[in-house]
């Protein structure tokens, strides 16, 4: 089940954001309504250890509250219109794919994160990261290591990942040996373009 999407794919970059609110499940839903093959989305953890749906570690920019994410359980995120990764999850159709972007986990164990994860886990997934310390622990579950459009791509040695998740102006420098995820295309033709130079993936928006 955990093995690496069979075909390219074209995700919505927190789900069709110009159409709902960004890492939503209105968001989401959207998404496949358009024809992307899945949604990209970021997770942290509530106060009470529940993976949750938001970009940022604060609350500030997509709530009406203030705050660190992992001061408030999730019942009361979910209040505020903060999704868990659970209700996301139920969304998704067969065959359909997410790629979950690990925020942090503070303050627990990385080891903890994968945990509250890996429970809820059915679909084609791809677990990504900036933090390479946040993919060690996701053994036989497809990973794609994050890096910036101006950051040199370092690659840990003792560690693998499946997948190199970059910026698009970066792929004349990825390393062989690596599959591919780029991002950030600005629409749905674009993603197909840059499909069409044999990537795996790419991440758009939508």
């Amino acid at each position: 089940m955990y093995t690496w999407p069979q075909k390219p794919f074209i995700l919505a970059h927190r789900g069709a954001r110009s159409q709902a609110p960004e890492n939503t499940l209105a968001a989401f839903r959207k998404a496949f309504e358009l024809g992307a093959d899945g949604f990209e989305c970021d997770v942290f953890l509530s106060r009470d250890g529940i993976p949750v749906i938001i970009h940022d570690q604060t609350l500030d920019r997509t709530t009406s509250q203030k705050g660190f994410v992992w001061d408030y359980d999730a019942k009361d995120l979910q209040a505020l219109g903060v999704p868990t990764l659970q209700e996301a999850l139920e969304i998704i159709p067969s065959g359909g794919i997410i790629n979950i972007e690990l925020k942090g986990c503070k303050p627990f164990s990385p080891e903890y994160l994968g945990k509250q994860i890996k429970k809820l886990l059915n679909h084609y997934v791809i677990i990504s990261s900036f933090d390479t310390e946040l993919l060690k622990v996701w053994h036989g579950y497809p990973t794609g290591l994050l890096f910036e459009a101006d950051q040199p791509i370092e690659l840990p040695k003792d560690w693998r990942p499946d997948a190199l998740n970059i910026d698009f102006s970066c792929l004349h420098i990825i390393p062989a040996g690596y599959k591919t995820i780029l991002w950030t295309a600005k629409d749905f033709k674009t993603a197909g373009d840059w499909l069409a130079l044999g990537v795996n993936g790419v991440i758009a928006e939508c």
